[in-house]
């Protein structure tokens, strides 16, 4: 009888503590579903208010939507000058010199008379003029998206306002 009891004890204990962590993992994943819905909802609510912001600014991009050849953007390495690194946001100029292929940012390049034979700075007036105007709209669209964004539920980074600003000009550019 009493092995009876005992074993009666263990089976009623151990269903006991299954169902219990069997509820609290479907009690977690309800959790994590309605986390996802919320993220989802928030991001639905960002863009929504992005897209409001961006159609009250007045931005030229037409002329940001022709980069000239010798600018590139989107590969991640290090400038052949200062040695800063050049993230895959930056732009930069490359060259073959003596079967090496070198990058140099767009700092560099404005401050440089020359970056190595053959390239003197006169050679990438074109991109420091892009770059230059770049620029200055990027700070422009940056103070008239933070003036129109006096939002506590929204916060952007520059990071954030900055690759707003680059998919604006590849939409423009794909448009054009």
């Amino acid at each position: 009888m009493g092995l009876l009891f005992f074993a009666c004890l263990v089976g009623g204990t151990g269903s006991i503590v299954i169902y219990a962590k069997m509820s609290i993992s479907e009690i977690e994943e309800h959790r994590e579903t309605l986390r996802q819905i919320e993220n989802k909802k928030r991001e639905e609510q960002k863009q929504q208010y992005i897209s409001k912001i961006l159609s009250a600014i007045d931005c030229n991009f037409s002329e940001l939507t022709n980069i000239p050849l010798n600018l590139k953007k989107g590969k991640s390495t290090k400038c052949k000058f200062c040695k800063k690194y050049i993230s895959t946001d930056d732009f930069y100029v490359s060259f073959v010199a003596v079967s090496n292929k070198h990058y140099v940012c767009m700092n560099c390049v404005q401050r440089r008379d020359s970056i190595g034979r053959n390239q003197p700075r006169s050679k990438y007036i074109n991109d420091i003029k892009y770059f230059d105007y770049y620029n200055k709209m990027l700070s422009e669209f940056k103070t008239k998206f933070i003036n129109e964004a006096d939002s506590d539920e929204f916060k952007f980074r520059d990071y954030d306002l900055k690759r707003i600003f680059d998919s604006e000009i590849k939409k423009k550019a794909a448009n054009s």
